[in-house]
């Protein structure tokens, strides 16, 4: 056989649905009435309402609007938010109170006649505030503390906190996504009271937003000035200190004084580089010329290079030269030669004097440099000295100036800031304005028949199935044959409706035979015949889970169908403590299967034939004293055995599983076992239970039959029909 198809495993699932529908169909209908008489008369008795609507677009403005230039708009999500709960609180709303002064006005929009409420008008009330949207709560009724919630009556409120009270609970603020936008929303009885209060909660909530600002700028102001006139003192306080420092270390012009002695170090201690300089050059000279003869004093560059010495060397290269031609021309003792050699010595005389003239003076220089470096030496250390001592004043003198610096930007600061929060406290940090004025509403809002309607048609269809399957959920008991075998796991034989027409259903097939009933016994018989591949069992255990799910009307009217199919047929009443066979079949209970049992009878001389031809029934005879331990007695199964060898099939009625051992041991002496079990009565977890019981002989368990189903609550459509009574095979 080829599987199901997609389509036809949708199919199932979608039969199944409609099965659970027509199941609970009472309770589907049930639901869609109520619903919709319910929406059908809360509309019809609702206080009409009126919605009046307006649009704004607020955004918020930078805080400083003096450098407002390089403005900065940065993404603040709870922005929108938090002006929603200002525009909804109660301060807008006692802001609208007195702008409109409602507290004189309100009963020209509410007549006193329209606030008598009577217990009709009442019931009408809550009926459409079950239908009311939010909103349209809070502002259908008169704002007095008679009609107010409680959770908004305060003791001692005024007649204004009262009406704003009761007019802040009617407002509604939604956002519109991807905008500034909001859209505020107003509901009343009355549509121009509604749009009033709608166009003049732009106002109160500017005048609010304002306020907000303005006791912000006033508590800022009142801590600037407080804090001001703190840091001048403390400013003041230290220039004070400052002054009576300067005055204590003699200081009058520190500053002027920390600039010029690092400049003063700095020039003596360049002039004392040079004089050690020109110490150590001439010391090095000095030296020099004290190892050098003097004669010879004119061989020293420093010496030498003297003008007026140079231009005596000169004189004597020129007197020498002189010498040196006259040796040419006269004697030596001629006296132009002599004169010549006499004024060449004396010109050296005088270059050996000037030559001493100049180491005397490169002495008298090297002595004077001695000095001069000892001197500025002696200036660097006081210099220094005073540099520290000025250096240690300064340090306490620049903490004071720092001080004071410090506490006077501080103060500058606050009074600068106090100018401009002066400027700009009456400015507002939220920039408000109305895109769309709230119109009077035309219609009432919370009246629209048609939307109420098909809302209700909505709900109720989906709420009734919705309801059905819940109740299909919570329903644990067996309802169908499909759902039996599925959740418990046995084949399912027959589904056997619920038969009302009788008082005796027992006899069902043999006093109906062509009713719908009887056809669902003949179906079972057709099950049975087709569920071994060996035919019809020879011996059947008909039991139940509890009493009064139909074992023994199963059993008598299964074995009525057999026998009117030409098989021979012996029911064996085997509920030897509450037997009810005969009662079906209306014979005598003296003598029956528990004397055959005991060996007080032979089982021939107390089985008794019924009107149906080739039914037999062995009754269950006087009621033992142990049941259970009567029917495990040896000779049991030879007696069940000879029954079996006698008829083409015998039926056993055996107490319900769940009640007393019986069943158990009965059915080690039956080829099968029938379940049955009570359509909306039996338990899945009881059928499990009572299978486990059976665990022994879960394979003789042929199938399950369900019992007393309701046909049309189960969404069946049974019709009747007609089996051949031949063709049935016969286990050897």
């Amino acid at each position: 056989m080829e599987p199901y198809s997609t389509t036809q495993e949708n199919e199932i699932h979608l039969r199944d649905y409609m099965r659970v529908i027509m199941k609970r169909k009472r309770i589907v209908l049930t639901f869609f009435f109520i619903t919709v008489v319910v929406v059908f008369l809360g509309t019809l008795q609702s206080t009409p309402l009126y919605t009046a609507s307006l649009k704004l677009t607020i955004e918020k403005k930078s805080q400083d609007p003096l450098r407002e230039i390089y403005r900065y708009s940065y993404y603040d999500p709870e922005f929108i938010g938090s002006q929603i709960q200002i525009i909804t609180s109660r301060a807008v709303a006692e802001k609208v109170v007195s702008m409109l002064d409602l507290v004189e006005n309100y009963k020209h929009f509410f007549p006193e006649e329209a606030h008598k409420r009577s217990f009709l008008g009442a019931i009408r009330q809550m009926v459409g505030s079950w239908f009311a949207s939010d909103a349209e709560e809070g502002a259908a009724v008169p704002f007095d503390k008679a009609t107010l919630p409680e959770k908004l009556i305060q003791p001692e409120m005024t007649p204004e906190e009262v009406m704003a009270a009761g007019l802040a609970g009617g407002i509604r603020v939604e956002p519109v996504r991807e905008s500034n936008i909001l859209v505020i929303s107003y509901t009343s009885m009355n549509p121009e009271f509604s749009a009033l209060i709608c166009n003049t909660i732009p106002k109160a909530y500017v005048e609010q937003l304002l306020e907000m600002r303005m006791a912000d700028t006033e508590y800022t102001l009142d801590w600037m000035r407080k804090k001001a006139d703190s840091e001048r003192e403390k400013l003041e306080e230290s220039e004070q200190r400052l002054q009576e420092y300067l005055k204590s270390q003699d200081i009058v012009t520190i500053e002027d004084r920390i600039t010029i002695i690092p400049e003063r170090l700095s020039q003596i201690s360049r002039k004392l580089t040079d004089a050690e300089t020109r110490r150590k050059e001439l010391e090095v000279l000095v030296r020099k010329i004290q190892q050098t003869p003097l004669a010879q004093l004119d061989s020293i560059p420093a010496v030498a290079e003297d003008a007026a010495l140079e231009a005596i060397r000169k004189q004597v290269l020129d007197a020498e030269q002189e010498i040196l031609n006259l040796n040419q021309k006269y004697g030596p003792k001629h006296p132009v030669l002599i004169q010549a050699k006499k004024n060449l010595a004396e010109l050296r005389e005088k270059k050996d004097a000037e030559a001493e003239r100049i180491a005397r003076k490169i002495e008298n220089d090297y002595e004077l440099a001695v000095s001069n470096e000892q001197n500025l030496q002696r200036q660097l250390e006081s210099t220094k000295v005073e540099a520290a001592r000025l250096n240690e004043k300064s340090v306490q003198y620049r903490i004071l100036k720092r001080e004071i610096d410090t506490k006077q930007q501080l103060y500058n600061a606050l009074i600068s800031r106090m100018k401009e929060q002066a400027m700009t406290k009456q400015t507002r940090t939220v920039s408000v304005a109305v895109v769309q004025d709230a119109e009077v509403p035309p219609a009432p809002s919370n009246q629209q028949a048609k939307r109420n309607m098909l809302l209700a048609i909505i709900l109720g269809t989906f709420g009734g199935v919705g309801l059905a399957f819940f109740l299909e959920y919570l329903d644990n008991t067996v309802s169908v044959a499909e759902d039996a075998e599925e959740k418990i796991g046995i084949p399912a034989l027959a589904s056997i409706p619920y038969i009302d027409e009788m008082e005796s259903p027992e006899r069902v097939v043999s006093e109906k035979p062509n009713s719908s009933y009887s056809e669902a016994y003949k179906s079972l018989r057709a099950a049975l015949s087709l569920s071994t591949d060996r035919g019809l069992p020879r011996s059947l255990m008909v039991t139940s889970i509890s009493p009064g799910e139909g074992k023994t009307l199963t059993c008598a009217n299964l074995a009525t169908a057999m026998a009117r199919a030409g098989r021979s047929v012996l029911i064996v009443d085997g509920d030897l403590r509450r037997p009810k066979m005969q009662t079906v079949f209306g014979v005598k209970n003296d003598k029956g299967f528990s004397d055959v049992l005991a060996g007080n009878a032979g089982a021939e001389t107390v089985i008794l034939p019924l009107e149906v031809e080739n039914l037999h029934l062995l009754p269950s005879g006087k009621t033992p004293p142990n049941p259970s331990e009567l029917l495990a007695s040896d000779n049991t199964r030879t007696i069940i055995k000879d029954l079996v060898d006698r008829y083409d099939i015998v039926f056993f009625d055996s107490p319900p599983v769940h009640s007393v051992s019986d069943s158990i041991v009965l059915s080690d002496y039956v080829r099968k076992i029938i379940l049955v079990v009570r359509s909306g009565v039996t338990r899945y977890e009881d059928v499990r239970h009572g299978i486990k019981k059976l665990m022994h002989h879960e394979k003789k368990i042929l199938g399950q039959v369900v019992n007393a189903v309701n046909m049309k609550k189960e969404g069946y459509y049974y019709y009747s029909s007609y089996y051949r009574d031949s063709g049935y095979y016969v286990e050897e």
